[in-house]
């Protein structure tokens, strides 16, 4: 029963604050200055979403196994990428 502006803030006073909020029924809604890797991260989610489809059984990820994805070479070069680009804006 919230607002977008009121999901909002409340995605904003998070800890860390989260960028991206799933408006049931509606879509996906990012800060106007998230950064392009927020972006492209939504973008991707959305795919995987599509490719699931309605009623999908999703499990959410662990501390560990987020820790673990994060540290993929591959992650790292995704961040250093965008580190580099934050620093070319």
């Amino acid at each position: 029963g919230e607002t977008l502006a009121e999901a909002a803030r409340r995605a904003r006073g998070g800890n860390p604050p989260r960028p991206l909020l799933i408006v049931p029924g509606r879509g996906a809604a990012l800060p106007a200055d998230a950064a392009p890797a927020a972006a492209e991260m939504a973008c991707a989610f959305g795919e995987v979403l599509l490719r699931a489809g309605p009623g999908a059984a999703l499990v959410r990820l662990d501390p560990a196994e987020e820790a673990a994805l994060l540290g993929w070479d591959a992650e790292k070069h995704r961040q250093a990428l965008e580190a580099r680009r934050a620093g070319r804006e």
